[in-house]
């Protein structure tokens, strides 16, 4: 039994490492993000993709442009907090973790009005990853 590597965010329109949703005209995902460029986590995306925002890694971003390079790709840079305004007038905060896979591979750490959600896609489990239970994001909230 095969698990997709993807993420659907119910709470939120966020998608993760899956391109193949209606745009958000349609009810779908606002934001998309790509956690590293191996083709099984870039089911639907290609030259002519334009359901919404795409955000990346610097390394991942550079490696979907070489393949793609009409594709419109926001770089987040790692270890930092990035605020993502939603078209509701919501913000979501998204932090960006070396997933120790491959280069430019990350995790994401969402969080925001549905709470908090760490996406792993595929990662090597190292010793800094225990650090992220004590994230400043994840301890402001109430």
């Amino acid at each position: 039994f095969l698990q997709s590597p993807a993420m659907l965010l119910e709470e939120a329109p966020i998608a993760v490492d899956t391109f193949n949703h209606p745009g958000p005209e349609q009810g779908g995902p606002q934001i998309f993000f790509c956690s590293h460029a191996h083709d099984d986590h870039l089911k639907g995306l290609g030259k002519k993709w334009r359901k919404g925002r795409l955000f990346a890694s610097e390394v991942t971003g550079r490696l979907l442009k070489l393949r793609w390079p009409q594709l419109d790709v926001t770089v987040l840079q790692m270890e930092q907090v990035h605020t993502i305004s939603l078209k509701s007038g919501l913000e979501i905060q998204v932090y960006l973790i070396d997933a120790n896979h491959v280069p430019g591979s990350v995790m994401f750490l969402f969080s925001g009005y549905f709470g908090s959600v760490l996406y792993t896609g595929d990662f090597r489990l190292h010793s800094q990853h225990a650090e992220i239970c004590s994230l400043q994001m994840l301890r402001d909230k109430e």
